[in-house]
């Protein structure tokens, strides 16, 4: 495996990405500990309303987006990469990057 300069963490980033899309996926799973108080007017009878999934998804590509970078420096850092490799790389990397949930 290239890299290492972060010990692995920004595989930490991906997997916290990974989190908050299962939590996505698993929202019209009927969810029984909501008292009548917490919910909204705005509440779709899910467990997160259509406003927090939305941040939610905002703050996926965020994180899926903190990946990449951080792969990449971590690839120049380590001379896997270099400067010209680097910008190319993740040019390429940010240009194929899909909002829907990737193959990591």
């Amino acid at each position: 495996m290239s890299g290492g300069r972060f010990d692995y963490t920004e595989h930490h980033i991906r997997d916290i990405a990974e989190s908050i899309q299962e939590e996505i996926d698993n929202n019209n799973i009927p969810f029984d500990g909501i008292f009548p108080e917490q919910i909204s007017e705005d509440w779709n009878g899910e467990r997160y309303s259509k406003k927090t999934i939305s941040e939610f998804k905002k703050g996926i590509e965020c994180l899926r987006k903190a990946y990449i970078y951080a792969k990449r420096i971590d690839y120049l850092l380590e001379g896997d990469d270099d400067e010209e490799s680097f910008h190319s790389r993740l040019k390429e990397d940010l240009k194929n990057f899909k909002f829907e949930p990737p193959i990591w």
